[in-house]
């Protein structure tokens, strides 16, 4: 399936324009839309855009909404949250995720459970003023009321499916309430993202008890009466499987305008989405959640929802406060106040894709030129962790190679945490950021005592990566490859050797690199190279060469400057520092600079004014990047 939806579409092509992504579900069936485009092959073979084929059904704002779900969908995800209504307060869960992240998502989840329409129907309108988008579901029985009817009605469907029968006429005046509610909605410009009979093949709820052929007839029955009957043309309407997602009870295309499933099994629901893509190319959600993984292992199993929802009370607060910070922080999710204007008449159907520019903005004012007096200081009745020695097999190297570890205080084997690899310069070694010089340790340790850093794994290795020479014999092109090649080490030997003996939390959101000096154009190369692998990215005082500058042997050039460029797995931070009193790398520094400015990236910039090439400069890099690193 391609999850990229179209510009335009190709007439000659459309006789399944009624299932195509961008085709909203109204009065017009598929049958209707394939002859009616058939036909117009026939008289005609230029191009229609998506709006051009649109059947009537959707209310503008809402047919915007539709528009926009399916222009991210694949690239970026919805952030979304159901809320609970008996925690002292119905905003409970989104004041939560404000105070831990400092965002809102940018859609709330809600239900008619317990036959709740006013109060649904106040928030829906209050969350839609906000920009917000709703989505609602229904815990029902047959006749009304909440979740453990919803569990415990076993129905007739034979009567219940049959109009005139008491049962048929119990349930309609139940939808008569819910649907009243969603008028209310559609008179108030509200569109809703529908999401009725939820979890269906999971055959728990009454719903699903009828088997495959009676809840299709249901479905269809309400789609019909919602939509002819009540008129909501401010519904999109979204078919929720459960983890299972079962063959056979799919309504159809003109039934359906998005699908998806739920799991709680903290995964990204991969499973479902391969199933799911077998059935419809309509956009799909995971539209229940308990804990939501890191964004980078959605990216890696290629499964970018066009929303997530993580459930209410316990299973929001079940989330890692970190986790959650970078989810709704990073450029893959929309928030609350990255969503379009939906009420702006403009056309949103190409809205861009929000790339959160100056993303690293919030963090510019926590850089400081030198830090405070005593930062790098013990502290009376503290002990300091300390650097230990291990060593590992360097199949880049083809030798044993050292490596110095620094473990939080109270590290714990039930706990995964963070990683910095932080790398030396020319003619160092992994002892060099260990020295008592360089207070590392004081550095950091103090900062967690302040509530100023996060509990992090550091690690110190040795960059020289010759299979001929044991160490760095001089400043020639032999040597640079050498560090060069540390790349091969990191990725294939190193990375995987700190995994597998230490408890380490993995993802680009947990996994950092900087370095001084030819450490600090490693850690570039390296950022640049795998952005999928890091996402803080630091340099102090960086050594030339990442780049050609024109022939010498001591600067081979690893990149050429339209490769200083991320993609889309742009870092979180991208840290720069340097010396105007470096003697040693000169303009370095501003040249990388000058190259991400060219190429449109964004950094953060810290130049001290009288520093030297050394650990002068090192420690308040090492400060300032320990602040924002993991936050």
């Amino acid at each position: 399936m391609n999850n990229n939806i179209p510009a335009a579409i190709i007439l000659a092509a459309a006789v399944a324009l009624a299932s195509a992504c961008g085709t909203s579900v109204g009065q017009q069936t598929a049958s209707e839309s394939s002859t009616a485009a058939a036909e117009t092959v026939t008289e005609n073979t230029a191009v229609v855009t998506e709006a051009d084929a649109q059947p009537a059904g959707m209310s503008e704002k809402t047919q915007k909404v539709y528009d926009y779900i399916c222009g991210i969908f694949g690239k970026q995800m919805l952030s979304c949250q159901q809320e609970s209504t008996w925690m002292g307060s119905p905003d409970y869960e989104m004041d939560y995720i404000q105070e831990i992240t400092g965002k809102l998502p940018a859609m709330r989840g809600l239900d008619f459970m317990n036959n709740d329409f006013a109060g649904v129907v106040n928030r829906s309108e209050e969350w839609d003023a906000k920009g917000g988008l709703v989505t609602i579901c229904w815990h029902t029985g047959v006749n009304g009321s909440g979740y453990q009817e919803s569990l415990d009605d076993k129905p007739d469907f034979d009567k219940l499916l049959t109009e005139g029968t008491d049962e048929y006429n119990a349930m309609m005046k139940s939808w008569d309430n819910a649907a009243k509610a969603l008028q209310e909605l559609r008179d108030a410009d509200v569109p809703v993202l529908w999401r009725p009979f939820h979890e269906f093949d999971g055959q728990w709820f009454w719903w699903g008890k009828g088997g495959a052929d009676n809840f299709i007839k249901l479905w269809r029955l309400m789609h019909d009466k919602f939509t002819d009957e009540y008129g909501l043309n401010n519904l999109i309407w979204v078919l929720g499987y459960s983890g299972e997602v079962k063959d056979g009870w799919y309504p159809g295309d003109e039934y359906v305008d998005i699908i998806g499933s739920d799991t709680y099994d903290n995964s990204t629901n991969k499973s479902a989405w391969d199933k799911l893509v077998k059935i419809t190319d309509k956009p799909m959600a995971f539209h229940e959640c308990g804990k939501v993984p890191p964004i980078s292992r959605f990216e890696k199993d290629g499964d970018m929802w066009a929303w997530f929802m993580i459930w209410h009370t316990d299973h929001i607060k079940a989330n890692s406060p970190k986790n959650l910070t970078s989810v709704y922080n990073g450029d893959k999710v929309i928030t609350l106040d990255e969503l379009p204007d939906f009420d702006d008449k403009s056309d949103t159907s190409e809205t861009p894709v929000n790339e959160k520019e100056n993303r690293m903005e919030k963090y510019a004012d926590m850089i400081v030129e030198l830090p405070s007096d005593g930062y790098d200081e013990p502290r009376e009745g503290v002990t300091y962790p300390e650097f230990k020695k291990f060593t590992y097999y360097s199949t880049a190297a083809e030798r044993d190679t050292n490596v110095n570890v620094l473990l939080p205080a109270d590290y714990s084997k039930d706990k995964e945490y963070p990683v910095l690899y932080i790398l030396h310069g020319f003619y160092d070694n992994e002892g060099w950021m260990a020295r008592k010089i360089v207070a590392l340790s004081q550095i950091l340790t103090n900062l967690q005592l302040d509530g100023e850093a996060e509990e992090m794994i550091v690690v110190l290795p040795y960059i020289f990566c010759s299979k001929e020479l044991p160490y760095c014999t001089g400043m020639d092109l032999e040597n640079c490859l050498a560090y060069d090649n540390f790349i091969n080490d990191l990725t294939t030997d190193l990375m995987p050797f700190i995994e597998e003996n230490f408890s380490v939390a993995k993802g680009r959101e947990n996994t950092a690199i900087t370095g001084f000096s030819m450490g600090g154009r490693e850690s570039l190369f390296i950022g640049f190279s795998h952005p999928e692998l890091f996402g803080y990215i630091g340099a102090v005082c960086p050594a030339p060469g990442l780049v050609s500058i024109g022939g010498s042997a001591m600067h081979p050039g690893q990149m050429q400057k339209e490769d200083m460029k991320f993609g889309e797995n742009k870092p979180e931070v991208l840290l720069i520092s340097s010396s105007k009193a470096d003697g040693v790398v000169g303009d370095s520094p501003d040249s990388y600079r000058r190259l991400l400015d060219g190429n449109g990236e964004e950094y953060l910039s810290h130049i001290m004014s009288s520093t030297g090439h050394d650990h002068s400069s090192v420690k308040p890099h090492l400060y300032n990047f320990f602040r924002i690193i993991f936050r």
